[in-house]
């Protein structure tokens, strides 16, 4: 009995190991405790964990519900900084723009925009946003950076190209917001 349960914990706990620790031991010993109370009700071990389900649909039943932890949402806010540093259009001296926009900056806004979608579908609405933030402040402070530093100059016709910047930057908390109900339409429509 012991094993097969043990087995099972340690399947599930490295399935999680993308949540809070303190929320996963809670939701282990749980977990463990109701495998054990059937065991020990009569039931078979093999029979109890067969229905309980896989580790992998647990693991990610629990993600849909409470998200990443702290740790993991942080990582992915620092790689969206770092993203969204660089896509700052004044960084890149190129006469090609689009609204404001050069094919770099316009290349790594759209990565930094798929990693907020990631993090909302896949860590919960609080995380996507907590991206979404963190390359909204990059941005912006790359901006003012500039500006400070006196390498940001305002132009006749850069003021089409800043409204882009601006819209575009402030819309990035959004999207991590929004990309969730995108998901949950979804998963509505297929049930």
């Amino acid at each position: 009995m012991k094993n097969f349960v043990d087995s099972y914990i340690d399947t599930l706990n490295r399935s999680m190991l993308w949540m809070g620790s303190n929320r996963r031991q809670d939701i282990l010993r749980e977990i463990r405790s109701h495998l054990t109370e059937r065991i020990e009700n009569g039931e078979r071990a093999e029979d109890v964990i067969s229905e309980f389900g896989p580790p992998g649909a647990i693991a990610n039943e629990y993600r849909r519900i409470y998200g990443y932890g702290s740790a993991f949402t942080m990582a992915l806010m620092v790689i969206g900084a770092v993203i969204a540093a660089f896509s700052v259009p004044a960084l890149y001296l190129q006469s090609e723009e689009l609204l404001g926009m050069n094919w770099p900056s316009l290349g790594l806004l759209s990565i930094g925009i798929v990693l907020i979608i990631f993090s909302s579908v896949r860590g919960g609405r609080r995380a996507g946003t907590a991206v979404g933030a963190a390359e909204a402040v990059s941005r912006f402070g790359v901006v003012i950076g500039l500006a400070i530093g006196g390498d940001l100059t305002w132009e006749g016709d850069s003021f089409i190209g800043m409204f882009g910047f601006v819209l575009a930057t402030l819309l990035l908390p959004l999207i991590g917001y929004v990309a969730i109900i995108v998901k949950l339409k979804e998963k509505e429509r297929d049930m």
